[in-house]
């Protein structure tokens, strides 16, 4: 399999736009808004989202165009950290490492940026998620109760975190 992985950039935010709504559609309990509202927002959002460089995002590319994975982060306070979003890799292609490679490219990416700290949080029920994270190194600093995920209903997450040094 050939694949390269790409800098989100405004021109790709049709393919942007497919892999995060499939995200959304299959995977409910992993993030914090469901595929019904996102669905609904007009391409000028999905546009103006890509355009923000405070934002990297990146994507896994299939060598025929096909996204089959994303990760990104976002600034979280004023002393640098950052928060690890928007991960997703197309269920057929998980298993072989390519999610961690991404996302040590967006670690390798936020420390050339002189990042420090990328955090994230899961949903506790999500098992295979949790021990992949601690599996590369980050560490459960908190459980956060009662948040709301894209099935709409309340679920446990750990708040993880990993320095970048």
């Amino acid at each position: 399999m050939i694949y390269k992985i790409i800098n989100a950039e405004n021109a790709n935010w049709k393919k942007f736009k497919e892999i995060r709504l499939e995200a959304l559609r299959t995977d409910e309990k992993a993030y914090g808004v469901s595929y019904d509202e996102e669905v609904l927002k007009p391409d000028s959002r999905w546009q103006e989202g890509l355009a923000r460089k405070e934002k990297p995002l990146f994507f896994i590319e299939l060598e025929n165009g096909e996204y089959i994975g994303m990760a990104g982060a976002k600034p979280i306070d004023e002393e640098g950290a950052y928060m690890l979003i928007a991960v997703y890799l197309k269920e057929n292609y998980r298993g072989r490492g390519l999610a961690k490679e991404l996302i040590e490219f967006v670690e390798d990416f936020l420390q050339k940026q002189r990042v420090q700290k990328l955090d994230l949080m899961v949903n506790k029920e999500q098992l295979q998620a949790v021990n992949f994270y601690k599996k590369i190194g980050y560490k459960v600093i908190k459980e956060i109760k009662d948040q709301k995920m894209g099935d709409g209903k309340l679920y446990d997450e750990f708040y993880m975190s990993k320095l970048l040094n």
